[in-house]
């Protein structure tokens, strides 16, 4: 058995990495289901999200590496515990893709399974994008000079701060 056949034994996954392995030899999952059933062997992966900041999540079995009819489920919880958060079958002809938003404190199970009784070679990736904060845009800036000095905002990530265009009427850059 693949030592992530069970959600104990679950791998770890980053932001930005891609995994490849099999199903072929793994047990079938008693998992919560979401609205997809789980009616083939699966193996386990854990994403611990400690960024601290709202971030959109894509993982994804449609790079062409995947060579089954494949789903994806994604719980948050404990193993003893899980919470549906998201799953898919078939977002890219018969693999699967999914997205969901996270708060930057939560850990996820990523169940890789097939369709049916389907089990095969397969490759996983995760992609990860912070979201701007709120007073990203110049319309929704901040006041400062009636909040007071110094200024400090804690929530705004400036990691995910974009840069805007053009110089707005009325604004000394």
């Amino acid at each position: 058995l693949p030592d992530n056949d069970f959600c104990s034994g679950a791998l770890p996954i980053t932001c930005g990495e891609t995994l490849t392995e099999r199903t072929a030899t793994a047990t079938l999952d008693t998992s919560p289901v979401c609205t997809q059933d789980i009616t083939a062997p699966g193996v386990w992966y854990v994403f611990e999200d400690t960024s601290g900041f709202t971030t959109d999540y894509t993982l994804s079995l449609c790079d062409g590496s995947t060579t089954y009819d494949s789903k994806l489920t994604v719980y948050s919880g404990d193993c003893g515990a899980l919470v549906c958060e998201v799953d898919n079958d078939d977002a890219c002809g018969l693999q699967s893709e999914v997205s969901f938003q996270g708060d930057g404190s939560t850990t996820y199970y990523i169940l890789v399974h097939g369709f049916g009784t389907n089990t095969g070679d397969f490759s996983l990736n995760l992609e990860c994008t912070l979201l701007p904060p709120p007073n990203d845009m110049i319309e929704n800036s901040i006041d400062v000079d009636e909040i007071g000095f110094p200024y400090t905002d804690p929530g705004v990530v400036m990691q995910a701060a974009t840069t805007e265009a053009g110089t707005p009427a009325g604004c000394d850059n």
